[in-house]
């Protein structure tokens, strides 16, 4: 069974007191706790500017959120928009996969403990979606000297960046699944302001199981704009800080490449092989980068996929139609000479994938 619950208002906080207020919601979440509970996945969304806060609920509505938290069938909960989580909310809880959006942390450090709570084990993740919004405290306790952690087992980890400080917190994550970890999936909103602050490495070195690593480029700027390549800046910007496992059980790396929001941007993709176009430079510098990453020191990468999206770019203009696809890849494919080998250089297998999304 799956349970949504999604208020979608800029007045979020006004529907939720009044729900709160007529113990609506509150008498449906109790209703639904207990032991013959068979809700399996929760997912509740409050998409609203600020969110909400959670010290603004009732006792009781608490109190319902929790055990539906707690509730022994829940596998995989889904939180966006609530704030000021305490930082008990997973004791107890027995989920193995957790999302987590748009949720602020508890800014109060002397918030009360219960007693009871202090006692109930932290879950097992095998999987956390998260924008680092809430830190490494919620997900681990340290009880009679002894470290209790619900991430230190963590399979795959899908990470949101939105500036450089976060960077810091999703190798937080890692460096406490470092022994376990073996899918890594970062997105960057506003890349480009992220990483021209970051002065420090992105070290995956002792992520000793880590196999698949994608690494998803987001400009962040909406709206069209004038065609360019600036994209390609942010990925060798990223490939000159990254630093891959030293155990080579890396096998795949991924980057997800958005052409920037704009109906020429497939004319331009294709112009800007030409060794006269003042964007040339740029397939020369992705490759030296994307070698000095996949080729060097103990670089054990199989397959190298690069996806590049098209976004803004109508498809009844794309230049060439059909053929347009075979060209770009082609091209692309032709660019990165450090990846054509050689009798004794063994080199990743280049998958190269052109995209249109609506």
């Amino acid at each position: 069974m799956v349970l949504t619950f999604h208020v979608e208002t800029s007045k979020a906080e006004e529907v939720m007191k009044e729900l709160d207020d007529d113990n609506c919601l509150v008498i449906v979440l109790e209703a639904l706790n207990g032991t013959e509970c068979r809700i399996k996945t929760a997912g509740l969304w409050i998409d609203s500017p600020v969110g909400l806060n959670w010290k603004k609920f009732s006792k009781r509505l608490q109190h319902a959120f929790l055990q539906l938290f707690r509730s022994p069938q829940l596998r995989d909960l889904r939180l966006c928009g609530f704030n000021r989580l305490p930082l008990t909310f997973l004791c107890g809880a027995h989920i193995t996969r957790l999302h987590l959006y748009g949720c602020l942390k508890e800014t109060d450090a002397s918030q009360e403990v219960l007693p009871a709570e202090e006692t109930l084990p932290l879950p097992e993740l095998d999987a956390l979606v998260t924008d680092h919004e809430l830190p490494v405290s919620y997900f681990e306790r340290t009880i009679s000297s002894e470290l209790e952690s619900a991430i230190d087992n963590l399979l795959y980890l899908y990470s949101t960046i939105f500036i450089n400080a976060d960077f810091a917190k999703c190798l937080e994550v890692i460096e406490r699944s470092k022994h376990s970890l073996i899918r890594l999936s970062l997105r960057y909103e506003a890349v480009r302001v992220a990483l021209q602050s970051y002065a420090g490495t992105f070290d995956l070195s002792n992520a000793q199981r880590l196999f698949n690593v994608c690494l998803h480029h987001y400009g962040g700027i909406p709206g069209p704009q004038a065609p360019t390549l600036g994209v390609l800046e942010d990925v060798i910007r990223f490939c000159n800080i990254l630093r891959l496992p030293t155990s080579g059980s890396l096998r795949c790396l991924a980057f997800v490449i958005p052409m920037n929001q704009n109906e020429n941007c497939a004319q331009f993709f294709l112009d800007s092989f030409h060794p006269e176009h003042q964007e040339f430079h740029k397939w020369s510098a992705l490759d030296a980068a994307l070698g000095r990453v996949c080729l060097g020191g103990v670089a054990s990468i199989e397959i190298l996929i690069l996806t590049f999206e098209f976004n803004g770019q109508s498809k009844d203009k794309i230049p060439y139609g059909d053929s347009f696809v075979t060209a770009a890849e082609a091209l692309v494919r032709k660019s990165l000479t450090s990846f054509a080998g050689g009798e004794k250089q063994k080199v990743p297998r280049v998958v190269i994938r052109i995209v249109f999304e609506s």
